[in-house]
């Protein structure tokens, strides 16, 4: 009983040496890895990385999208934006948040539409607005 005791007990004290060794070699590469992300954000270097990395994830026709303009008839033209957007979102569901983006949208035009006529016109700016910041919000690739 006592040789196999032995062979036991060597075998855990191995398995456990093994395990120290791995532990710590994890440790020292977080350790290295963290260092560097630290001084990647100190040389502003993880900034443009962040922006490379994140235009990867846009779809080619958000990179595209240009500023809307208002005409004389807001409301019909803001309609117009958000069916369009509405459609490509619904027609596109591999985009993430896309079903949430459409259902605002939706919203934001049910809104519009049960807004009183004397302030329709208004909201619809506002409306334009907020397509306008979302898109000079997306980082454009030309540089």
């Amino acid at each position: 009983m006592k040789k196999y005791l032995l062979g036991i007990s060597i075998t855990i004290n191995v398995v456990l040496v093994v395990a120290l060794i791995i532990a710590t070699v994890m440790f020292f590469n977080m350790k290295n890895k963290v260092t560097t992300m630290i001084e990647q954000v100190k040389s502003g270097e993880y900034i443009e990385l962040v922006t490379q990395n994140s235009q990867k994830l846009l779809p080619n026709s958000l990179k595209k999208l240009t500023a809307i303009e208002a005409s004389d008839n807001p409301c019909e033209y803001f309609y117009q934006e958000v069916d369009i957007a509405t459609e490509y979102l619904v027609s596109n569901p591999s985009i993430i948040g896309a079903e949430t983006y459409a259902n605002q949208l939706k919203t934001l035009k049910n809104t519009i539409n049960k807004t009183p006529s004397i302030l329709k016109e208004k909201a619809c700016k506002k409306g334009i607005s907020s397509f306008n910041y979302i898109i000079e919000s997306i980082p454009s690739t030309e540089k």
